[in-house]
Protein backbone atom coordinates (compact mmCIF):
# COMPACT_ATOMS: atom_id res chain seq x y z
CA UNK A 1 0.00 0.00 0.00
CA UNK A 2 1.12 3.53 -0.74
CA UNK A 3 -0.27 6.13 1.66
CA UNK A 4 -3.09 3.75 2.55
CA UNK A 5 -3.88 3.06 -1.11
CA UNK A 6 -4.57 -0.35 -2.51
CA UNK A 7 -4.84 -0.78 -6.25
CA UNK A 8 -6.91 -3.56 -7.77
CA UNK A 9 -7.27 -4.41 -11.43
CA UNK A 10 -10.20 -6.08 -13.18
CA UNK A 11 -9.05 -8.61 -15.74
CA UNK A 12 -11.19 -10.22 -18.38
CA UNK A 13 -11.24 -13.98 -17.80
CA UNK A 14 -10.04 -16.37 -20.46
CA UNK A 15 -13.65 -17.44 -20.95
CA UNK A 16 -14.98 -14.25 -22.55
CA UNK A 17 -18.56 -15.51 -22.13
CA UNK A 18 -18.24 -15.31 -18.36
CA UNK A 19 -19.99 -12.31 -16.77
CA UNK A 20 -17.49 -12.43 -13.88
CA UNK A 21 -14.12 -10.72 -14.20
CA UNK A 22 -11.02 -11.57 -12.21
CA UNK A 23 -9.93 -9.00 -9.64
CA UNK A 24 -6.24 -8.84 -8.78
CA UNK A 25 -4.43 -6.59 -6.34
CA UNK A 26 -1.39 -5.02 -7.96
CA UNK A 27 1.76 -3.83 -6.26
CA UNK A 28 4.66 -1.53 -6.96
CA UNK A 29 6.20 -3.90 -9.52
CA UNK A 30 3.20 -3.50 -11.86
CA UNK A 31 4.16 -1.21 -14.77
CA UNK A 32 1.15 1.10 -14.22
CA UNK A 33 1.23 1.19 -10.40
CA UNK A 34 3.02 4.53 -10.01
CA UNK A 35 0.93 6.29 -12.65
CA UNK A 36 -2.36 5.01 -11.23
CA UNK A 37 -1.28 5.85 -7.68
CA UNK A 38 -0.37 9.42 -8.70
CA UNK A 39 -3.69 9.80 -10.52
CA UNK A 40 -5.58 8.60 -7.43
CA UNK A 41 -3.63 11.07 -5.27
CA UNK A 42 -4.48 13.98 -7.57
CA UNK A 43 -8.18 13.07 -7.54
CA UNK A 44 -8.27 12.77 -3.75
CA UNK A 45 -6.41 16.08 -3.38
CA UNK A 46 -8.82 17.81 -5.77
CA UNK A 47 -11.74 16.77 -3.56
CA UNK A 48 -9.78 17.45 -0.35
CA UNK A 49 -10.22 13.85 0.84
CA UNK A 50 -7.31 13.24 3.19
CA UNK A 51 -8.21 10.91 6.05
CA UNK A 52 -11.53 9.15 5.64
CA UNK A 53 -11.83 5.88 3.75
CA UNK A 54 -13.18 5.82 0.24
CA UNK A 55 -12.63 4.38 -3.17
CA UNK A 56 -12.33 5.47 -6.73
CA UNK A 57 -12.67 3.61 -9.98
CA UNK A 58 -10.78 4.48 -13.11
CA UNK A 59 -10.70 3.16 -16.61
CA UNK A 60 -7.70 3.16 -18.87
CA UNK A 61 -7.80 3.41 -22.62
CA UNK A 62 -7.11 0.35 -24.75
CA UNK A 63 -3.51 1.39 -25.27
CA UNK A 64 -3.19 2.28 -21.57
CA UNK A 65 -2.09 5.88 -22.17
CA UNK A 66 -5.18 7.61 -20.77
CA UNK A 67 -6.75 7.15 -17.33
CA UNK A 68 -10.30 8.43 -16.77
CA UNK A 69 -12.18 8.79 -13.50
CA UNK A 70 -15.34 6.68 -13.40
CA UNK A 71 -16.43 6.99 -9.77
CA UNK A 72 -15.32 8.55 -6.50
CA UNK A 73 -17.00 7.61 -3.22
CA UNK A 74 -16.02 8.81 0.22
CA UNK A 75 -17.11 6.76 3.20
CA UNK A 76 -17.18 9.03 6.20
CA UNK A 77 -16.12 7.63 9.52
CA UNK A 78 -18.72 7.31 12.26
CA UNK A 79 -19.17 10.49 14.26
CA UNK A 80 -21.89 12.14 16.24
CA UNK A 81 -24.01 14.40 14.06
CA UNK A 82 -26.07 17.10 15.62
Amino acid sequence: MDGGREIWEYRRPDDRNSPLWDITQIGGAHPDYDRWSRFAGRVLDAFDLRQDPGHLEVKRSGDGDDVCLIELAAQFTGTSVG
